[in-house]
């Protein structure tokens, strides 16, 4: 199964310098391979031109957000633990931790919504509190 897809994103991002929201639409691919889904599209942002999202639902807990392109990061998301990732831009590498503290699917084969909420920490410094709804549809055509 591979279909051209109809994304939506909705975001929250806290940080001590305030709250912000991101709302996008884009097109891009919904896959099922091996009983995982894939949701990829290319970022709409002025600082990631030439960057690719992919989001990965293992549909047991586990969503793995990977960048390529401009910016290269790969976030892996489970409800009650915590990872340290890797995140590179401009030739500069950062570690953070991701710890999600909400991850919920109703994914299936005509697609569905995706919802995370996470935050992010450099040397155990809380830097966000993110919010995350990724809603799929199949795009006619």
């Amino acid at each position: 199964m591979k279909n051209k897809a109809v994304i939506t994103i909705n975001g929250k991002y806290c940080t001590e310098a305030g709250t912000d929201t991101v709302e996008l639409t884009t097109y891009g691919t919904y896959t099922k391979v091996d009983g995982k889904y894939y949701i990829t599209y290319r970022e709409q942002d002025e600082g990631m031109v030439d960057v690719v999202t992919t989001l990965t639902w293992d549909g047991a807990g586990r969503v793995t957000l990977t960048r390529a392109g401009d910016v290269t990061s790969r976030l892996i998301l489970e409800k009650g633990k915590r990872h340290t990732c890797s995140y590179e831009m401009g030739g500069m590498q950062l570690m953070m931790g991701v710890f999600s503290d909400i991850l919920s699917s109703d994914l299936d084969e005509s697609g569905g919504t995706l919802a995370l909420s996470y935050t992010l920490d450099i040397n155990s410094s809380l830097i966000s509190r993110n919010e995350i709804e990724i809603t799929v549809k199949e795009a006619e055509g």
